[in-house]
C-alpha cells in the first residue's frame, strides 16, 4: 500500500511539474501573438463608446451632449428617469412572472403524512 502511496505521489508531482513548463512555454509563445491580434482588431479611436442608436434616437440625438438651455437639461433629465423607470418596471415584471412560473412548477417540498406512502407499508 505505501508503494502505491509513493508511485501516486510521484507521478502527481511529475504531473504538476511537467504540466507547469508545458503550460508556461505555451503562454509565452501564444500569449504575445494573440495580444497582436486583439490589439490590431480594435478601434483606433480611444474615445467614449457612443450611445445605442435606439438610445440617440428617444433621446433625440442629444446623448452625451450638454444642453445649453435650462429647461432643455430639465426635460432631458425627466426622460432620462422616466426611461430608467420604465425599464425597472419590465425588469420587476420579468422577475415576477420568472417567480410565478417557478412557484407553479416547484414539487410539494413535504411529503404526504395521511399514510399511503408505500415505503410505510
Amino acid at each position: 500500500m505505501s508503494e502505491q502511496q509513493s508511485d501516486f505521489a510521484g507521478g502527481f508531482i511529475l504531473g504538476v511539474t511537467l504540466g507547469g513548463v508545458v503550460g508556461g512555454v505555451l503562454g509565452a509563445v501564444l500569449v504575445p501573438k494573440l495580444l497582436e491580434r486583439v490589439q490590431h482588431s480594435r478601434p483606433r479611436d480611444r474615445r467614449r463608446p457612443q450611445a445605442d442608436t435606439s438610445e440617440q434616437l428617444r433621446l433625440g440625438d442629444t446623448a452625451g451632449k450638454a444642453p445649453s438651455d435650462p429647461a432643455e437639461a430639465e426635460a432631458e433629465i425627466a426622460r432620462a428617469r422616466q426611461s430608467l423607470a420604465d425599464k425597472i418596471s419590465q425588469l420587476n415584471d420579468a422577475i415576477e412572472e420568472t417567480r410565478a412560473r417557478l412557484d407553479t412548477s416547484e414539487p410539494a417540498a413535504t411529503p404526504s403524512t395521511n399514510g399511503s406512502n408505500p415505503l410505510n407499508r
